[in-house]
């Protein structure tokens, strides 16, 4: 079964219309990480593909996890990914983006973060869940990389990694000369 059909198919299970569906989207979700009707519409109907971070949004409205909303469909055993075929990307600004580089389906994500000389990612912050802890590991593949982190301060070179709670208030920022390469391994996944 294809994504789309799958998802059209949970939201009348669900007996929810588009309408209602984008309406429990925005109670759960940023603004702007919201998609319009068409958009939506178009997904349902195999007219675009959904990103991964759309798979995941879309299965949190439904009360499901992603592996489930994947099974029995073409991405529930997509493990390759290729470079020029990643399935998502973000911007932060021109000079700060990320890739994610892990499949639909594992347990954690993982992002190929990109930063040019002096940028800087946003302050992030997990929820804070007493019952969920989450975690980041942080993996430079070059350059080097300033972490702030629960107002603490991390220089990483090459080769350097560094675990943290998510829940804490970090970012990233590229103060060297030459642009930086990280991943970003987050557990659990979030959005």
């Amino acid at each position: 079964m294809k994504i789309g059909e799958k998802i059209k198919q949970k939201r009348k299970e669900l007996g929810l219309s588009i309408k209602e569906f984008l309406k429990n989207q925005k109670n759960l979700f940023p603004k702007e990480k919201i998609l319009s009707h068409t958009a939506f519409s178009n997904i349902e109907n195999g007219k675009t593909a959904p990103s991964f971070t759309t798979l995941e949004m879309t299965a949190s409205v439904f009360g499901l996890a992603l592996f489930e909303l994947l099974a029995d469909t073409e991405l529930e055993e997509n493990f390759l990914i290729k470079r020029k075929k990643r399935h998502d990307s973000f911007y932060y600004n021109e000079n700060a983006f990320g890739e994610v580089i892990s499949p639909f389906h594992s347990a954690f994500r993982a992002i190929e973060m990109h930063l040019e000389p002096g940028a800087k990612t946003i302050m992030e912050c997990s929820p804070d869940a007493p019952d969920i802890k989450y975690e980041k590991l942080i993996y430079v593949l070059s350059g080097r990389l300033k972490i702030f982190w629960n107002d603490k301060k991390h220089l990483l070179y090459f080769g350097d990694s560094l675990t943290i709670n998510s829940s804490k208030p970090h970012y990233f920022e590229n103060t060297h000369i030459r642009p930086c390469v990280f991943l970003v391994f987050s557990n659990p996944k979030q959005y």
